[in-house]
């Protein structure tokens, strides 16, 4: 699993290096999918697996490992888009430039704090869904990053933070639903590895995506569609809550007659 996921991101690394459809980067995504299903066919026959792969067919852990997965990618991209974007486009210093990000990391705090209280009052999928569209509502502003001057840059940061941190909170809960106390390890290792997946791939990703369109400058057009491909995994984690809503919903009457 530990090649497959190095195969990804190399292959996500190099799109802009070697092209998107050449050799090397199709031929190392594939590897990357063959090593993982590789690594679930000999899960499902240890006797002491690190993953249950039937675990994942469970409509929770499924949906929560998958907003997991979409929230590293958008998480481990935007920061480190955002850092380079401030010190290479507007030329601000590294001190500067976290001070500008800073309320992102404040709003995701607070988030954190609060999320129990807020689920118990929204219920989680009602929050997951809220907190999705506030992170791809920010996504989209910042597609806007202007030219000179960052204006209202950290109040867009401080509700992306708080779309994340939210999101965060509410992929562990739904995935653990329903789980056996003595599977609750196993839970939080598929969720916590999904998002440093999503993490690895997202920091190669969106990068990458910036160069492509800024022509291997430092350029804000190819800041804007790195922040654009965020929000289309904002807007992918939002639908992916949206679903599992609709299905608790429609599946509740039967539970409670059951």
């Amino acid at each position: 699993i530990t090649a497959a996921v190095a195969l990804a991101v190399f292959g996500v690394s190099q799109g802009s290096v070697f092209g998107w459809v050449s050799a090397p980067v199709l031929g190392s995504l594939a590897a990357a999918a063959i090593g993982g299903i590789w690594f679930l066919m000999a899960e499902s026959r240890h006797p002491a697996p690190l993953i249950k792969p039937r675990f994942l067919l469970a409509p929770g852990m499924r949906n929560g490992a998958m907003i997991a997965l979409l929230l590293g990618l958008w998480n481990g991209g935007e920061m480190l888009v955002l850092s380079l974007y401030l010190q290479q486009a507007l030329h601000e210093s590294p001190l500067v430039t976290g001070l500008v990000i800073a309320p992102q990391g404040i709003a995701g705090f607070a988030a954190g704090m609060f999320g129990p209280r807020l689920a118990r009052k929204m219920g989680i999928r009602r929050l997951l869904v809220v907190t999705g569209a506030a992170a791809a509502a920010g996504f989209f502003v910042l597609t806007r990053l202007p030219s000179a001057g960052y204006g209202p840059l950290p109040i867009v940061v401080t509700l992306v933070g708080f779309g994340t941190a939210g999101t965060s909170f509410g992929s562990i809960v739904i995935a653990s639903r329903g789980m056996a106390d003595g599977d609750q390890g196993m839970v939080g290792g598929v969720i916590n590895t999904s998002r440093q997946i999503g993490a690895a791939v997202g920091a190669a990703l969106l990068p990458a995506v910036a160069e492509s369109v800024s022509g291997g400058i430092s350029g804000v057009s190819g800041d804007r569609a790195a922040m654009l491909a965020a929000a289309i995994a904002a807007v992918a984690a939002t639908i992916v809550a949206w679903t599992s809503a609709r299905t608790g919903r429609k599946s509740a009457p039967a539970a409670g007659t059951s």
